[in-house]
């Protein structure tokens, strides 16, 4: 009898360690090459009428542990995570000088001291947990750069940080197996590496979106099905315009014969004609078909719009993004701020946006 309980544990334990994977970077690690130059945001395009609702920062302590994607929200879970930080940040930039940055800040360390969102657990069906892994990181970035600014990290601080984010970086890389999960991995780069100012992380960032930008199609597309494609503008539009606002001139560089801007208009173009009608995704065959004519929601919405838009709305690519825009709000009736769960950024507060 001692034996059999002996063998189920055993069998217990292994299947816990197949489907609970921990974050860990003992060796091998990415090393640190500090880049003061490096920007994540020009903060002069936000504007405060769109940065609601906002939250004041509270320090608490999430999950250990990232699952798959699910409504409603688990109490402690990333999704939880990614609206509450996205709301603070509002509040960080609608009003900077009544903000409680030093109690922003230590709801950072608290995530990096309990080493939060740091274990997969890919049990059911459902958006991947590597991928949510990628978009704690990018909410992570923007919460860093903002209180590096105003409530300085320490060396020890900035330190404890670094190494949670290395850490749960190692897990974004796990069955990536989807175009959108792909180009996420490089915008995390991206978007890390400005805000810690790790130079590794940014230009590993930008070889990846360059060498991820080879894969667009004679006609415009990366993938097939539109609302896959609009699921990859999401991060290609973000790490693109901080790439920008870094001196890399990616919106002029030609990949398949076709520019950027190119890629961008094809793109909101068929995002009109297929309008507010529900469908289904390559990147996840077991979601429900959705309509992509959204302001907000976790990956089906347009919020990449005004990233675009704030650099580019006198380009004449642009025209076909701001159409797309005024479909939105006029046609479809939707007036709610831009913001992408996906994005991690109420992007209509970072980046303004004026109807």
């Amino acid at each position: 009898m001692k034996k059999i309980l002996l063998i189920s544990f055993s069998l217990f334990f292994s299947f816990n360690q197949i489907k609970l994977v921990q974050a860990k970077c003992s060796f091998n690690c990415p090393k640190f090459v500090k880049n003061e130059a490096l920007v994540l945001w020009d903060k002069s395009s936000h504007n405060s009428k769109w940065c609601t609702p906002n939250l004041s920062p509270s320090v608490q302590k999430y999950s250990s542990v990232v699952k798959r994607y699910k409504y409603p929200y688990p109490e402690n879970g990333f999704e939880i995570f990614l609206v509450e930080n996205a709301y603070t940040l509002n509040s960080a930039i609608s009003n900077p000088k009544e903000f409680d940055f030093k109690k922003f800040k230590a709801k950072i360390l608290e995530l990096a001291t309990s080493n939060s969102f740091s274990k997969l657990d890919w049990t059911g069906r459902g958006a991947s947990p590597a991928f949510a892994t990628a978009i704690v990181i990018k909410s992570v970035a923007y919460s860093y750069a903002l209180i590096d600014e105003y409530e300085k990290f320490t060396e020890n601080e900035a330190q404890k940080v670094r190494d949670w984010v290395v850490g749960i970086e190692k897990n974004i890389h796990k069955k990536a197996n989807s175009l959108d999960h792909e180009v996420a991995v490089a915008t995390t780069h991206i978007l890390w590496g400005t805000a810690s100012k790790d130079d590794t992380f940014f230009k590993k960032g930008q070889k990846r979106i360059m060498s991820f930008l080879n894969k667009t199609k004679k006609n415009g597309k990366i993938a097939d099905d539109v609302r896959n494609n609009n699921e990859i503008m999401h991060h290609l539009i973000q790490g693109a315009e901080v790439l920008e606002l870094n001196g890399i001139k990616i919106y002029s560089k030609v990949f398949n014969d076709l520019t950027l801007h190119e890629i961008v208009e094809s793109h909101a173009k068929n995002v009109l004609d297929v309008g507010n009608k529900k469908t289904k995704t390559s990147g996840d065959m077991y979601d429900p078909a959705r309509s992509i004519m959204r302001s907000q929601g976790y990956g089906t919405h347009i919020a990449w719009v005004p990233i675009y838009l704030k650099r580019f709305k006198s380009h004449e690519s642009s025209n076909a993004v701001i159409e797309l825009r005024q479909a939105l709000r006029e046609k479809y009736r939707d007036r709610k701020p831009f913001f992408g769960q996906q994005i991690a950024i109420n992007t209509s507060c970072y980046y303004g946006d004026e109807i």
